[in-house]
């Protein structure tokens, strides 16, 4: 409801109409840019035995896309939901040599300012101090 005088002009109202949905991506990425984008189907949330789907499918694209990359120095970070910290998932990384990075406590920085540091670290073999 609104308020208004008898002779003022009623607003348009426009029609809704249903959103399109949403859909789950999960997306690797290194300094170089986007590895693999990997869509769930709509109304699919990420579960076990997908996510490590999702991690052979980056070791192909890994292996595809960045041929001169030895696996011995693939660093995967991801947060701590449960399909990412299982013993199964733990024991696919490991198995694929990856080394499983810490999540940091903190999302303020964005993942650009922590592949930098994380440059930088690597850059000074671990000699890296913050100033």
């Amino acid at each position: 409801m609104e308020w208004r005088d008898s002779d003022s002009p009623r607003k348009n109202k426009f029609k809704s109409q249903a959103s399109a949905g949403k859909v789950m991506a999960t997306v690797f990425r290194d300094h170089q840019g986007v590895i693999l984008v990997d869509l769930m189907p709509k109304g699919i949330t990420i579960n076990l035995e997908a996510y490590i789907e999702t991690l052979r499918k980056l070791k192909s694209r890994i292996r595809r896309s960045r041929p001169n990359l030895s696996m011995d120095y693939v660093l995967l970070q991801q947060d701590n939901a449960p399909p990412y910290t299982s013993l199964r998932t733990k024991g696919e990384i490991v198995r694929f040599g990856w080394t499983n990075l810490p999540h940091p406590p903190f999302y303020g920085a964005g993942i650009d300012a922590l592949v930098k540091r994380w440059m930088k670290i690597l850059d000074k073999a671990g000699d890296y101090i913050e100033e």
